[in-house]
């Protein structure tokens, strides 16, 4: 057995050394870091719809989304954002329709024959919503690696970054990747068809 008595070796304090336990715990904590980007990295690969809004390219995962249609006539609603276009009868399910342009902060555009509604499926955190939103066209599904997807720059910090997960690099291109869930989590009390309270005819 040991000596009880013996004294307990200690870490030395020299300059030397404690510097090199610091560069250990960096280097460890910047291991950490990228491993934890690398898994949220790979949550959000797959399939993503790609569309437009203001010359700029958006992708949102297939997996959110129901079904692409023309733009139909749409049920305005009183006291509510200007983003809220309003309802739309789609299959005697109603379901409420933002202008995704307004709601991320862009400039209001007129309608085109290119102007289409994407019906996601969004999950909540009691049951799945139903939600139209509007962009200005769609123009291909594409498969997005975990390789392509770089994170949001830092800089750039706002309310409605929470809407963004990432950004993807496709050959020269950038793809703005959206966080559908989030975008229904932050404006559910204007848009959930049971708190709007309105059903159109």
């Amino acid at each position: 057995f040991a000596d009880a008595s013996a004294p307990m070796q200690k870490i030395s304090k020299s300059p030397s050394t404690m510097r090199d336990l610091n560069t250990l715990v960096n280097t460890i904590h910047h291991r950490q870091a990228v491993e934890d980007t690398s898994k949220v990295m790979l949550e959000f690969e797959g399939e993503y719809i790609i569309f437009s809004l203001e010359n700029q390219e958006f992708g949102i995962n297939v997996r959110t989304v129901q079904e692409i249609i023309s733009l139909i006539p749409i049920h305005a609603l009183i006291n509510t954002p200007p983003y809220i276009k309003g309802m739309i009868n789609l299959r005697n399910k109603v379901t409420p329709v933002i202008d995704l342009r307004l709601n991320l902060g862009m400039a209001e555009a007129e309608y085109s024959d290119k102007t289409c509604i994407i019906i996601l499926n969004v999950a909540g955190l009691e049951k799945t919503t139903q939600l139209g939103v509007i962009v200005d066209a769609v123009s291909e599904v594409i498969s997005i690696t975990s390789q392509d997807i770089v994170n949001v720059p830092s800089l750039q910090k706002g309310e409605k970054m929470n809407y963004i997960l990432g950004m993807a690099k496709i050959d020269n291109d950038v793809k703005i990747l959206l966080n559908t869930n989030q975008l229904l989590r932050d404006n559910s009390e204007e848009i959930c068809c049971e708190e709007v309270g309105a059903s159109p005819a």
